[in-house]
């Protein structure tokens, strides 16, 4: 039986090395049998890649994810938060942001894959700073 992998928008803020971490993880999450969609209303899962040096990708970020929480689509996506913003806050994403599932360190893009599928395996948020 040929289970379908969800598909993944990533949308990148900040810096050239946020580019470059999104083609990484994009490439690992394809490697994986994850489709990489231009859409983010088609997408199962949304990826904000962030960078905490510009404080106003920052904010973009945070007013992304009521965007994506508060559309009137009867399928609400999976929300990952990666990036420099995810590492230095870390858990706290949780409390400080409403509806993240997942945080992913600058150090953990290739374990995407494997936090989603914990995510669809039950677990509530994932986080990976390691």
């Amino acid at each position: 039986m040929n289970v379908m992998k969800p598909r993944v928008y990533i949308e990148t803020f900040g810096c050239q090395m946020n580019v470059a971490d999104a083609e990484r993880a994009a490439r690992g999450l394809r490697k994986a049998g994850y489709e990489i969609t231009p859409s983010a209303g088609a997408a199962d899962v949304v990826l904000l890649n962030t960078c905490s040096v510009r404080e106003r990708a920052e904010r973009k970020v945070y007013t992304r994810i009521g965007d994506f929480r508060g559309a009137l689509t009867a399928k609400k996506p999976l929300i990952g938060v990666m990036g420099c913003v995810a590492q230095l806050e870390g858990n706290a994403i949780f409390d400080n942001i409403p509806g993240v599932d997942m945080v992913v360190g600058t150090r953990a893009t290739d374990r995407i894959p494997s936090l989603i599928e914990r995510l669809q395996g039950g677990e509530q948020t994932v986080v990976d700073l390691g």
